[in-house]
């Protein structure tokens, strides 16, 4: 499984990065997972750099009200599968499961 976790240089994606590699690992999973954090490379999946809460300091804007996908976001074998919210780790878990 290749895992791509899309953030920016801030505590809340590490935090994000961290909490997903905990969950594949206790799950078993062969897996991959690199953090990327170039906007270039972001782009491919339509998702934007933003925070959550709109105070991080690599953060262009707070996102209220915006429609748009954004970090922190997790890719799974190239799809985006979720983005725009850090989830609790049943979602996580079920996104996995749901690869094998």
């Amino acid at each position: 499984m290749d895992i791509k976790i899309l953030g920016s240089r801030c505590a809340i994606s590490d935090e994000y990065y961290e909490a997903v590699e905990s969950i594949v690992k206790k799950m078993g999973l062969d897996h991959s997972i690199q953090k990327i954090e170039d906007e270039d490379l972001m782009k491919a999946y339509d998702v934007t750099i933003n925070c959550m809460y709109g105070y991080c300091p690599g953060c262009k804007y707070n996102n209220e009200g915006s429609n748009k996908k954004h970090t922190p976001a997790l890719v799974v074998d190239g799809e985006l599968k979720i983005h725009s919210e850090f989830p609790f780790d049943d979602v996580f878990e079920e996104v996995f499961a749901s690869r094998y």
